[in-house]
């Protein structure tokens, strides 16, 4: 790959944010010589968009312009519209928001708050977690694969400050 003209969006420090990494496909890791942005960095800074921002690196948003980026519209959320014909927020409709998202409910979406859909948090299936769930695919509790949503785990109906009952401390992903 060739690596010039990559980095855009620069910082104070005058590091450029790398376009691979923000599209997932950055194979250089730390040895990258453009920054990579995690977590919140993820969205557009309002307030940078307005040259307002004073936190520079240290804010936990891009400052990089980027319309895949951008946070959603307050008014289109709150409303339901928009009068400003060149809003350059998001304008999420909310028909995708009432469709729960496909990779959240396997324990891990990788848009996180971006996502177009909705994040469901669900009771993890004591039957699944034991090892079995007749209910299968029909069952209305997580069935998370191993080394996904073990953060879920805590959503465990019942007394979550009583021990774990032994049968499903066995069978645990976390043991």
């Amino acid at each position: 790959m060739d690596w010039a003209g990559f980095g855009s969006g620069m910082a104070e420090s005058g590091s450029a944010v790398c376009n691979f990494f923000t599209k997932g496909l950055c194979e250089k890791g730390k040895l990258c010589p453009f920054r990579h942005d995690h977590g919140e960095k993820m969205v557009v800074c309002k307030h940078w968009l307005r040259g307002l921002c004073k936190k520079g690196d240290q804010c936990k948003f891009l400052h990089q312009y980027d319309v895949t980026r951008m946070p959603e519209c307050y008014f289109y959320s709150k409303f339901g519209e928009c009068s400003n014909k060149e809003c350059s927020f998001l304008h999420m409709k909310p028909a995708f928001k009432t469709q729960d998202c496909p990779w959240y409910d396997q324990g891990f979406c990788k848009d996180g708050p971006l996502c177009k859909y909705r994040h469901v948090h669900r009771i993890m299936c004591i039957n699944y977690l034991a090892g079995f769930c007749p209910e299968g695919p029909k069952c209305q509790s997580a069935h998370f694969s191993t080394g996904h949503g073990v953060q879920h785990l805590l959503l465990l109906p019942g007394d979550l400050a009583s021990p774990l009952p032994q049968w499903i401390a066995c069978v645990s992903p976390l043991r």
